[in-house]
């Protein structure tokens, strides 16, 4: 099930003594089964982003995390860049394929009147474009 919610509002909503499993950002670094309190204490700020339920030999919830405060303006392109000659005939040396672009991903903001490329990575908190509108965004951003 997909969620967008803070870790703490879904505590709250969810009344069970079963465990939670975090996943943070798709690592295992902190994939320990904890209470209910513990997981408020050190991911209360983080989004739910999915929610699973498994029942092996022991029945807990698996929270998939994001520490990251999704930008609505972040988007990717693709952009073509055009080989020049001489790139053309090193990447049919190394490769044996001949091509006359490549494709790259290119980062923008929706936000900005002329796409400007973005370097947020989709984290609300690194925006350099403008500058913060309230105090909480300011908080978030140290």
């Amino acid at each position: 099930m997909r969620i967008k919610m803070k870790v703490k509002d879904f505590v709250k909503l969810v009344i069970s003594k079963i465990p939670y499993m975090p996943i943070v950002d798709n690592s295992a670094k902190y994939a320990d089964l904890t209470k209910k309190e513990n997981l408020v204490d050190k991911f209360g700020e983080y989004e739910v982003i999915k929610v699973e339920f498994k029942h092996d030999d022991m029945s807990y919830i698996v929270l998939h995390i994001s520490n990251k405060n999704v930008c609505a303006s972040y988007r990717v392109r693709k952009v073509k860049t055009h080989l020049s000659d001489y790139e053309q005939g090193v990447y049919f040396g190394r490769y044996g394929i001949r091509k006359e672009y490549i494709e790259n991903d290119e980062p923008y903001c929706m936000a900005t009147r002329e796409l400007e490329s973005c370097n947020c990575d989709g984290d609300r908190r690194k925006c350099n474009f403008y500058m913060c509108r309230d105090k909480k965004d300011e908080k978030e951003r140290d």
